[in-house]
């Protein structure tokens, strides 16, 4: 294979795609928010490593994995590659996206493309999909008497790599982006099964999981889905119980089960009686859909501190890898707003209001500085200690937080470097007048290299370790 064999792989729109839209899902925030890259340099690299990657049987690709907590409790691993492999394996999906489209059930109403060609996002917002999920499911309670629900147990720990690489082969042919995302996907997994990694491999998911649909549609034809949540309707409880145990039998088969917390069978009405409480309805499936606000919604600095606020107070229930995942991204593209426009010389900044407002709000910087000082003494919760310091580099290192100061709680977590590398490389970042920016601007060469590394070995280079 040669650079001839990349013509109708779409990089420079890739490239773009991954910086402006699908990075800001991933489950850590980045060292630094980029303003620039030499994008003609950038295409070689990325099509040289899709060659590379998609040539090997036995590929390599540098990451860690990171355990983000869930709402419902326990954790799922996600996994951190390069940038410049997430941008080729964001590339290799992006190619083969518009035919695995075509072959998703219009039943469907997750990860669907987005078609608004005023926007690069990859995806379809995800709480718009969501409404238009709950307004059809409102619609068709109203045109049933019955209706049953149900979710997956562990959906995406139940799709096979070696499945997945199968099934785009089928539906796409053995092409050069589907042997990288083969090859990639053998390379990020621990266990065989898909990796969490960001929306190209979410959107990978829910496209397999039409294996699930057709077992489903084979028992009954009127059914809906948001990733792996299920409504299937009828106008009688026995024929609907019956249904269950079908597609019950039927996932076993196939590798999947049914999240028996999760289901529910009765009369629509008393559904929606239900839903309207808010009991059945407030996660958007999986809870892996959450994705930041498009940049004209992202730069309301108080909305943005009254989310902080309720993750602070709540953060058992909202510092997690879905509504915690959406605010720190919110954040980052603030930062990155406001990098450019001091590059360009606008007077907006709204991460300076941001900054100014957190630092004024004594009590929360207190509740922020105990949970810090806390979370320090638990190793496992490494996810969320670097969320509280990505927060707090909006902070000067000497602010008060309740008894103590920032600085003081980074010299802590700096001493957790053995256990705990990627916090203490998070609480090492120089922070000097001269030195400290979140959006410090690297030479060309310099982000070309970076992007090469893996997540830790980026971060420590950034740091001059």
């Amino acid at each position: 294979m040669d650079t001839a064999d990349l013509t109708d792989i779409p990089i420079s729109l890739g490239i773009r795609q991954y910086l402006d839209d699908i990075s800001y899902g991933n489950p850590l925030p980045e060292w630094f928010e980029v303003v620039d890259i030499d994008y003609k340099r950038r295409h070689s690299r990325i099509g040289a490593r899709i060659l590379n990657l998609a040539e090997q049987t036995k590929s390599t690709c540098p990451h860690i994995s990171i355990e983000a907590p869930k709402k419902a409790g326990g954790t799922n691993r996600w996994v951190i590659p390069s940038i410049n492999d997430q941008m080729a394996l964001h590339t290799c999906v992006l190619a083969e996206a518009q035919a695995l489209e075509a072959s998703l059930d219009q039943r469907v109403f997750s990860y669907r493309l987005n078609k608004e060609t005023t926007k690069v996002h990859f995806l379809e917002n995800p709480v718009s999909a969501w409404t238009r999920f709950k307004t059809r499911t409102s619609e068709k309670c109203a045109e049933n008497s019955c209706i049953l629900q149900f979710d997956l147990k562990d959906a995406y720990g139940h799709i096979g790599c070696a499945n997945v690489a199968e099934h785009l082969k089928r539906a796409c042919g053995d092409t050069i982006p589907i042997r990288f995302i083969e090859s990639a996907l053998t390379a990020l997994t621990k266990n065989g099964s898909l990796p969490f990694v960001n929306d190209s491999l979410f959107f990978i998911g829910n496209w397999y999981l039409s294996q699930v649909d057709n077992i489903v549609a084979g028992v009954s034809e009127d059914f809906i889905r948001f990733v792996d949540d299920y409504k299937v309707f009828g106008q009688d409880i026995t024929q609907l119980e019956s249904a269950l145990k079908q597609i019950r039998r039927e996932l076993r088969k196939n590798g999947f089960e049914i999240n028996d917390k999760k289901v529910f069978l009765g009369s629509c009405e008393h559904y929606l009686d239900i839903a309207a409480q808010s009991k059945y309805t407030v996660e958007t499936g999986s809870g892996y859909a959450a994705r930041p606000p498009a940049a004209s919604e992202a730069f309301d600095s108080s909305a943005l501190l009254d989310r902080v606020r309720l993750i602070v107070d709540k953060h058992d229930n909202f510092l997690n890898q879905g509504f915690g995942r959406l605010a720190m991204a919110s954040l980052r593209r603030m930062r990155a707003w406001s990098a450019f426009t001091m590059r360009n010389g606008f007077i907006d900044n709204p991460h300076q209001q941001f900054s100014s407002q957190l630092s004024a709000d004594h009590d929360l910087l207190a509740k922020i500085g105990k949970l810090m000082t806390t979370l320090t003494k638990e190793p496992q919760e490494t996810w969320r200690l670097v969320w509280l310091i990505h927060l707090t580099q909006s902070l000067d290192s000497r602010q008060k937080m309740g008894t103590t100061t920032l600085e003081a709680i980074y010299s802590s977590i700096r001493l957790l470097k053995p256990i705990n590398p990627i916090a203490a490389a998070w609480a090492s970042i120089d922070r000097s007048p001269s030195k400290y920016s979140m959006n410090v601007e690297f030479h060309h060469d310099t982000i070309e290299d970076l992007h090469e590394l893996g997540y830790l070995e980026r971060g420590l280079a950034r740091n001059g370790a």
